[in-house]
């Protein structure tokens, strides 16, 4: 009996990234113009350089394999086939891009390139009439429907397909879920259009119009000075950090109680991050990764073209202040 023993080296968490053989590595690369302008601008070699770096310093380690009954000489093949890193992305467009191509190369990179998914739960959508909610998929929900639509983002629907099917299919690809939103107060995405006349007094329907009057404007919810005194301290954090808008609702807070936040994908546009680090905002900027872009969000900061310093206080030092109690040192 003959044993080899192999002192091999793991990579952990990029290997379903070989899917992407074709993605381009450079601008130059990148003839069918995939990426933006502003990706490459980030996406830099210096900024390749530190990738491989800590891919090499954290992402690798040494194993040992014992193999028995294996004769000398013999071609050994390893495959990683899991991996413990969580990379995953919404799965909102199911069914919904237009040809059975493309929903095939959509469907194909969950169990893939990606190993969670996060499903639509948005209330306004998931019971458009009252007490029937769609849970199960009915034609409008099938890819013949989808495929038929000449102006798809125009349905009701768009990027809120029914659940069941995405379990279903999810499932079959051993790809754990989780469901964005559970509750969100807001009107927009969020609440039924019908649930204000079934379940507003006519009194409280009136309150909230005059609401809406007055927040209703941008430049009103931004600068009123209302409630200002009176919530002084109270933190606030503005999600979804994305613009000037952002930037100076925390610039112009009396007391300074008002934080940004990186959750979602408007952070990851246009040097959002940088753009608000250069306006002096970094003591008030949080972490965020919102529903499945946890790495992501993470890298985004760690390859920001800001300073360290300000890379620890969005990471971790802002946190700490407004919640000592996080301080695990104490």
């Amino acid at each position: 009996m003959k044993r080899i023993t192999l002192i091999i080296c793991l990579v952990f968490c990029c290997f379903n990234l070989f899917a992407q053989r074709g993605f381009p590595k450079s601008a130059k690369e990148d003839k069918e113009k995939i990426m933006s302008e502003a990706y490459w601008n980030i996406w830099n070699p210096k900024v390749q350089a530190k990738i491989d770096k800590d891919i090499e310093q954290n992402r690798k380690a040494n194993a040992i394999v014992g193999l028995q009954n294996v004769a000398a000489g013999s071609e050994v093949k390893i495959e990683q086939v899991s991996h413990d890193f969580v990379f995953g992305a919404h799965i909102f467009n199911y069914n919904q891009l237009g040809t059975p191509a493309c929903n095939q190369k959509y469907k194909d990179v969950f169990g893939t390139l990606f190993n969670r998914a996060t499903v639509a739960f948005y209330w306004k959508t998931l019971e458009m009439q009252p007490n029937r909610p769609r849970f199960r998929e009915e034609y409008w929900d099938t890819e013949e429907y989808w495929n038929r639509q000449t102006d798809p983002k125009h349905q009701p629907h768009w990027r809120r397909p029914s659940p069941d099917q995405i379990i279903d299919f999810c499932l079959s690809k051993g790809v754990p879920v989780h469901g964005h939103p559970l509750i969100w107060g807001n009107r927009k995405w969020h609440n039924p259009n019908w649930i204000i006349d079934q379940m507003m007094t006519l009194e409280e329907k009136k309150e909230m119009d005059k609401l809406i009057v007055e927040y209703g404007n941008l430049d009103n919810y931004l600068d009123g000075e209302k409630y200002t005194d009176k919530y002084k301290n109270m933190i606030l954090d503005v999600a979804h950090m994305a613009d000037n808008d952002f930037f100076r609702a925390a610039k112009q807070a009396k007391h300074g109680n008002v934080y940004l936040d990186t959750s979602g994908s408007a952070s990851f546009q246009n040097f959002v991050i940088e753009a608000a680090v250069a306006q002096g905002l970094s003591e008030r900027i949080l972490y965020g990764s919102d529903t499945y872009a946890v790495g992501a969000q993470r890298g985004r900061i760690e390859y920001a073209q800001i300073p360290e310093k300000d890379k620890k206080l969005i990471l971790r030092q802002n946190a700490i202040r407004i919640f000592p109690e996080l301080n695990a040192d104490k």
